[in-house]
């Protein structure tokens, strides 16, 4: 389609408008790979964040043709439009809410790189150099950077779990920054941790933290925590933080707590 074909959808009115934008939107793409830097790839990214922003995908029918991976890197606009076109092939939403609450988003599959250069590596042991050995231990850990595919479309939660969600699917909350404390009496804590808990206690006093971020989450009460949320709820998911997913493509994302004892008293099966 030639770029007034952009300009021809725009004088039309829905659906025929969207229809139109989004055989133009399959056009754009192939001409943004296809350019080189320079003021017409530029010109081609700013059509395809336009079309985004315009095209109504949900009240569109369904597509029988498979849209293109979403393959990073991308900024915002260019993710809303990979979201919108699979949830239009789909047919499912791009947000939806489980049984407990949590807001789910659509994550097309596609393609990301993960992890840290040995440049970036580098800089961080530098720039922290006055940080803990334990901290300094783990920076390496962040490499190397290797490619990511998610080779299935999958719902992933919207926002960090809240300790409400958690105690909500756990029946405990184990974060220390929340007035009511878990019993640590089976995991006695050096004078450091307590001392810990107890400032943070003391900074969330006659505080409502049901919404608040949990924390002191180990990897295996993660998976665990994913594994009673997908029975409960039938589905959820997310990432960001620590992030685990099981084998039904079903994932949830937990704050990074620090390391607490009462975190790593169990060995972690896996690398987060």
């Amino acid at each position: 389609m030639p770029i007034s074909g952009f300009g021809l959808a725009q004088s039309r009115h829905s659906p025929e408008r969207d229809q139109l934008l989004l055989r133009a939107c399959g056009w754009y793409e192939k001409a943004s790979e296809a350019a080189p830097a320079g003021l017409l790839k530029t010109k081609v990214e700013k059509r395809l964040a336009d079309i985004a922003s315009d095209v109504n995908m949900e009240a569109m029918p369904g597509s029988p043709d498979q849209p293109p991976l979403a393959v990073a890197p991308f900024d915002a606009k260019r993710a809303k439009l990979h979201q919108k076109r699979w949830s239009r092939y789909l047919h499912l939403p791009v947000v939806k809410t489980n049984s407990i609450g949590m807001p789910l988003v659509l994550i097309p599959p596609g393609e990301y790189e993960m992890g840290s250069t040995p440049e970036q590596v580098q800089w961080a042991l530098a720039a922290d150099a006055g940080r803990d050995r334990w901290y300094l231990d783990r920076v390496p850990t962040e490499a190397p950077r290797h490619s990511v595919k998610i080779a299935k479309p999958l719902y992933f939660a919207m926002y960090p779990v809240t300790q409400g969600e958690y105690e909500m699917v756990m029946g405990v909350n184990p974060s220390a920054f929340t007035e009511a404390q878990v019993d640590v009496s089976k995991s006695p804590l050096p004078e450091a941790g307590v001392k810990f808990r107890l400032d943070a206690r003391q900074k969330m006093m006659g505080k409502d933290t049901r919404r608040h971020p949990v924390e002191m989450v180990s990897w295996d009460d993660a998976t665990e925590f994913c594994r009673r949320l997908f029975d409960h709820a039938s589905g959820a998911g997310c990432t960001a933080g620590l992030s685990v997913a099981n084998r039904s493509g079903v994932g949830v994302c937990l704050p990074r707590g620090n390391d607490d004892p009462l975190v790593l008293r169990r060995r972690r099966s896996e690398p987060a």
